[in-house]
């Protein structure tokens, strides 16, 4: 039992781990990818507007990488946490 505890402690560490690195590379590409179509094209994505993420969200966001950056602008903007993302900047 005490063994399968140990090996259940260090998944969860490399799990949280791997987490945190996970994290960390989606708040540096909330901060520096841009918007590769629409009406705000070539804007930052934590640079769009409040009421069009909030438009998408209805809509549906796209699907894969750039809908879960979208989805999370939008969370940081609701909690008023841009200011945390715009030091993130190249």
């Amino acid at each position: 039992m005490q063994r399968y505890c140990k090996q259940a402690n260090k998944q969860t560490s490399k799990q949280e781990e791997e987490n945190d690195v996970f994290e960390k590379e989606h708040l540096i590409k909330l901060a520096n990818v841009k918007m590769p179509y629409g009406k705000y094209a070539g804007r930052v994505i934590i640079d769009l507007p409040e009421e069009y993420l909030l438009w998408f969200q209805k809509k549906g966001f796209p699907e894969g990488e750039l809908g879960m950056l979208m989805a999370l602008a939008l969370e940081f903007k609701i909690e008023g946490l841009e200011s945390v993302i715009k030091p993130l900047k190249y």
